[in-house]
This record gives structure tokens, C-alpha cells and sequence, in this order.
């Protein structure tokens, strides 16, 4: 029986698609539905994700970083961790920070950053900064999730349509009564 084994530059290709998600930033396209991001890093870093809306949005992200602690000895974690949307004076808040035990006697710290707010359409960014714990490599990864929100009409502009349904429904009376 014969095996078959992809090509060489099947591989390569493989490789550099499943890297270019771990890109120190880079563009997410047009969201929504929604894109997920990561990055590995080491030492400091600052990472900027550029996404697009087409319109009015709801904007929902998170940042999720984990770090494995063993023996007082400290691995892929990310000290300082902070992510601000549209480099706006508030930074996304941490929501969660979760520590699970683990066999041996060491632990794993989940820590989750996320907010949400209204955005209007066009490029937006998303920062996210920190340092990697010295000696290791460090992770992250996130999600960006927009909901389109139509138009709702505003009281003036209703009462506007309905003042003018009820002048053009007078008109055609009048004009039935003639």
C-alpha cells in the first residue's frame, strides 16, 4: 500500500497560515461576525490589531493570557497585561482570574481582560501590551466579536413622518369628499 505524503510545499504553506494567526498584530479584516487574534511573545511587547466595520456596531473583546506555575518557577505568563480599544483613555477590564491546581503541586492563573461599547463605522485598533515572563515564552489570544445595529428612528423624526401621513390622508379625503 502505498502512503501518501503531502508535498513539501503543501507543508510550508501549512506552517505559515497556522503562524500568521500568532503575527505580532496585524489586520483582522472586516469584522463583523467576528475575528480571533494571538500573538507569542518574549519580553516586552506592544501588539496592534486593526479591524474594520462597515457600520454602526456593538464591539465585544476579550484577552485571555495563561500562566503555568511549578516549583516557584513561572512559565508562559505575561506580567502587566493591559489591551485598549481605539487607544482610548480606558483600557479593557480584567473580568476574570481563574487558578486551577494542578498534579504536582503547581498551578495554571487564567486571566481574562474584555469590554464592549458602541463603535461607528470605519477602521478601528485594538492595543494590546505587556512583557512575557523572563526566560520563557509567553502567549496570549483573544476574540473581537461587532453586531451591526440598525438605525431606530428618533421621537422627532416619527412624529415628523406621522404629521405628514396625516396631512397627505386629509388631502385625499378632501379630494374623495369633492
Amino acid at each position: 500500500m502505498k502512503r501518501k505524503f503531502p508535498s513539501l510545499a503543501a507543508a510550508v504553506l501549512a506552517l505559515a497560515a497556522s503562524a500568521s494567526c500568532l503575527a505580532g498584530g496585524g489586520s483582522l479584516g472586516v469584522v463583523p461576525p467576528s475575528a480571533t487574534f494571538g500573538s507569542d511573545v518574549t519580553g516586552a511587547f506592544t501588539d496592534t490589531w486593526t479591524f474594520f466595520l462597515p457600520s454602526v456596531s456593538v464591539v465585544g473583546d476579550s484577552v485571555t493570557n495563561v500562566q503555568l506555575s511549578f516549583n516557584s518557577s513561572q512559565f508562559g505568563g505575561i506580567v502587566g497585561l493591559t489591551a485598549y480599544l481605539d487607544n482610548l483613555a480606558n483600557s479593557l477590564a480584567l473580568v476574570s482570574t481563574i487558578v486551577t491546581a494542578l498534579p504536582g503541586g503547581g498551578f495554571m492563573t487564567t486571566e481574562v481582560l474584555a469590554d464592549s461599547g458602541l463603535f461607528a463605522p470605519g477602521s478601528h485598533s485594538l492595543v494590546v501590551s505587556g512583557t512575557g515572563i523572563t526566560g520563557s515564552s509567553a502567549s496570549y489570544g483573544g476574540n473581537i466579536t461587532a453586531i451591526p445595529v440598525s438605525a431606530v428612528p428618533e421621537p422627532e423624526s416619527v412624529a415628523l413622518m406621522l404629521a405628514g401621513l396625516g396631512i397627505v390622508g386629509a388631502i385625499v379625503r378632501r379630494r374623495r369628499a369633492i
